[in-house]
């Protein structure tokens, strides 16, 4: 596993294009697979077309957005960052109210320090992440070089999926083959399940409290539908760093509005990590949560933002490499 880290940090500065060469496999894969038996049996280069044919309707599917969801997505984010220092000063007031209350509270100076200082680092970390996110997604549209590379990637890997896992396990000796094959098996149910099930909750979710946030007349609802989408991909703190800046600028309409909206996104992400993640995902990670908050900042610390959302899935192949070595 040192082994494992090591080589992520040698390799973070290529870890966006293969990381997103990995989620677009995993989205394209069943889209072509239907369309390949669409086709003729017998038909020539049915698998080429398949996946051509699978990546002009994603294609199709990211100009709708470009054209219909992200001009005004964008727009309420510019607005956001104008509004971002009263809100943060505002931000700032309450937090100094809530010192003022501790410090009342005639608790020993050490322990009120402690708290102060405990909830100005969490905020900070908090801000951090929030701001990191907005920043990774937004800097994806000045990736020129990597829309072109992630394309080629994708298609080669769909092209050859089966050559590729058989020149791998050409490189095993054969005492060991069979162990590699259901190792690979193995981490790639683990990688399907939980792009595709972190896809659907992550849409459904967003949109969800999108739609919540409007009704409620929040501002800025679209970002922090599009915020709490993101966020949501982030194990145990994600939810919350969502949750945050919805309230906070809520409370701005009422104080009665932040509470509702608080309750709201609590029952949405609770309908959505405790209904929806279990039927599509099941239990295949299965690690304890304290495991995933300390992978969280094991590869936050090493690759940055990425390591911040992909750590649960990352955590759990290696769980699965360390437990068939130790079966082995």
């Amino acid at each position: 596993m040192v082994a494992f880290f090591v080589l992520v940090y040698f390799i973070r500065g290529v870890v966006f294009p293969i990381v997103m060469s990995i989620i677009l496999f995993y989205i394209l894969d069943p889209l072509v697979n239907l369309l390949e038996k669409m086709f003729p049996k017998k038909m020539p280069l049915k698998r080429d077309l398949s996946i051509v044919a699978s990546m002009v309707i994603f294609g199709l599917f990211l100009l709708l957005l470009f054209e219909y969801f992200f001009p005004p997505l964008i727009n309420e984010f510019n607005q956001l960052v104008a509004y971002l220092p009263q809100l943060t000063s505002q931000a700032q007031g309450w937090l100094a109210s809530g010192q003022k209350l501790v410090i009342a509270s005639n608790l020993p100076p050490q322990i009120n320090q402690s708290i102060v200082g405990s909830v100005n680092g969490l905020i900070n970390y908090m801000v951090a992440i929030f701001q990191s996110s907005l920043l990774a997604t937004f800097s994806l549209f000045g990736q020129v070089i990597n829309l072109v590379i992630i394309p080629v990637i994708v298609y080669y890997a769909q092209k050859d999926k089966e050559t590729l896992v058989a020149g791998w396990l050409k490189l095993v000796p054969d005492a060991h083959r069979f162990f590699a094959d259901d190792l690979l098996k193995k981490i790639n149910a683990i990688l399907k399940n939980y792009i595709e099930g972190q896809l659907v909750i992550c849409s459904t979710v967003g949109i969800i409290l999108a739609a919540g946030l409007y009704l409620y007349g929040v501002n800025y609802f679209l970002v922090l539908g599009f915020v709490a989408a993101v966020t949501e991909i982030i194990p145990i703190i994600g939810p919350l760093i969502g949750t945050v800046p919805a309230v906070v600028i809520a409370y701005f309409v009422s104080p009665a509005t932040a509470a509702s909206v608080a309750i709201f996104y609590l029952v949405v992400q609770m309908l959505g990590n405790l209904v929806i993640a279990p039927k599509i995902m099941g239990n295949k990670l299965d690690l304890h949560p304290l495991t995933i908050i300390l992978a969280v900042m094991v590869l936050g610390s090493l690759i940055g933002v990425w390591g911040v959302f992909f750590a649960a899935p990352i955590t759990a192949m290696l769980k699965v490499v360390y437990l068939e070595l130790k079966k082995g």
